[in-house]
């Protein structure tokens, strides 16, 4: 039997409220432990503005490189 490759992702934070520091993101800090202890390796976390374009072509990337 092959080696077992790990599941991958990426984590897209969204908000301008997050980018302004008016909210902290707490999201990456509570799934990045998560996400290891479930095997998953985790690849990039993006903070995004609230911009449909941006946020289109970040999910796309993402689906793209990531398993998850």
């Amino acid at each position: 039997m092959g080696a077992e490759v790990a599941k991958t992702c990426e984590l897209l934070v969204i908000g301008d409220e997050v980018l302004s520091g008016k909210v902290a993101d707490e999201n990456a800090a509570y799934l990045i432990p998560r996400l290891r202890a479930l095997g998953v390796r985790l690849l990039a976390v993006h903070l995004l503005p609230d911009v449909e374009e941006e946020l289109a072509f970040f999910v796309a990337r993402a689906r793209a490189r990531a398993d998850f």
